[in-house]
C-alpha cells in the first residue's frame, strides 16, 4: 500500500514537472529594455566657421560675399556647395594649397576629415579662388577648433601650400567697400596697404566703347580710416589667440598672423561694433542677414 502512494506521489511530481516545461515552451519570451546612454564624443560632431569674404564685380566695385567651411570625420572628402558663387580660376588648386597650409601649421592630418566648402549668397557673385585662399585655410583651423571668427574681421590674400600669404588683386576697391560698411579689421598680404583705386574708364571711338582700368592715387590704406589695417604674410598655429602684432580680439582663438606691424595699424581702439546703419540688421547674435548686407553693398555703388 504504501508503494503504491509513493509511485502515485511521484508520477505526481513527474506530470507536474511535465507540465510545467511543456508551458513554458508556450509563453512568449519577455524582452527587458533597458537604457542605454550614448555619448557621442565631440570629434564626431560637425563643425563651421564663416565670414563675409571681400570681392570685386565685373564693373570694378567691391561688395561682401558669406562663406564657410564645414568640418566632420570622415574619410578626406572635399565637397563644394557655392550655390550662387562663381570662382573664375583653379578652386582646386586653392583649396588644395589650403589643405597644405592648415595640415602645417596645426599639424592634423585633414585625411581624417571631410570638409565641405560652402556659401549661401543669393546673388551671382564672381571671385578668384586665389583671393578666398587665406580665408580658407583660416576658417578650416577655426572650424577644426570649434572657434568663432568674430563679426568685423575679414581679410583677402592667396594661400602657398607653406602658409604664406601673398599678394591679390584690387585689394583697393575691397577696402573701399570694407571701410564703407564699418568692418573693424581688414587683413590684406604684405606690400598690399597701398594698392592704388582704380577706375573704369570708357570712350566712344567710332560707335565703339573702349574702356581701360585707369589707376588713381587714392589708396587701400586711405579708404579705411576707422579700420584696423594690417599686412601679414605667414600664419602660424596658436592656441591662445589671433594676433596681429598686437590682440585685435580677444574673442578669436585659432591661430597667429606674423606680419610687418604695427605700422599699418589705423586705429590704436579699434571698435568691434557694427556701424550704425547695419546694426538693425543684425541680431542678438551680431549675425547680419546676408541679403540685407548685399542690398547696402549694392546701394553704396
Amino acid at each position: 500500500m504504501a508503494n503504491d502512494i509513493a509511485k502515485y506521489f511521484l508520477v505526481l511530481v513527474l506530470g507536474i514537472a511535465l507540465g510545467i516545461l511543456i508551458g513554458l515552451n508556450f509563453i512568449p519570451p519577455q524582452i527587458i529594455e533597458v537604457p542605454i546612454e550614448i555619448q557621442v564624443p565631440v570629434a564626431e560632431t560637425v563643425r563651421s566657421a564663416e565670414m563675409f569674404l571681400p570681392a570685386v564685380t565685373s564693373e570694378g566695385a567691391g561688395v561682401l560675399f558669406p562663406f564657410g567651411v564645414e568640418v566632420k570625420i570622415g574619410t578626406g572628402k572635399t565637397l563644394v556647395d557655392l550655390g550662387n558663387l562663381v570662382f573664375i580660376d583653379d578652386t582646386q588648386s586653392s583649396i588644395k594649397k589650403s589643405h597644405d597650409a592648415v595640415a602645417k601649421v596645426t599639424g592634423q592630418d585633414l585625411r581624417n576629415y571631410d570638409i565641405t566648402y560652402f556659401s549661401n549668397t543669393i546673388q551671382p557673385t564672381v571671385i578668384s579662388g586665389e583671393s578666398a585662399g587665406a580665408a580658407m585655410t583660416i576658417l578650416t583651423i577655426a572650424a577644426l577648433e570649434n572657434k568663432t571668427i568674430p563679426p568685423g574681421i575679414t581679410i583677402t590674400g592667396a594661400i602657398t601650400n607653406n602658409g604664406s600669404i601673398v599678394k591679390v588683386g584690387a585689394v583697393a576697391a575691397k577696402a573701399k567697400v570694407i571701410g564703407e560698411l564699418g568692418y573693424s579689421t581688414f587683413i590684406v598680404p604684405k606690400g598690399q596697404s597701398t594698392d592704388v583705386l582704380t577706375q573704369k574708364v570708357c570712350e566712344q571711338t567710332s560707335g565703339t566703347e573702349n574702356c581701360n582700368e585707369v589707376k588713381g592715387t587714392v589708396m587701400a590704406k586711405d579708404l579705411v580710416q576707422n579700420v584696423l589695417l594690417t599686412e601679414v604674410h605667414k600664419m602660424e598655429h596658436k592656441k591662445l589667440g589671433l594676433k596681429i602684432g598686437l590682440e585685435i580680439h580677444q574673442q578669436l582663438k585659432t591661430h597667429k598672423l606674423v606680419c610687418k606691424c604695427p605700422s599699418e595699424i589705423r586705429k590704436d581702439e579699434p571698435d568691434f561694433r557694427i556701424k550704425r546703419e547695419l546694426r538693425p540688421m543684425a541680431g542678438e547674435s551680431g549675425k547680419i542677414d546676408v541679403a540685407a548686407l548685399y542690398e547696402k553693398t549694392k546701394k553704396l555703388h
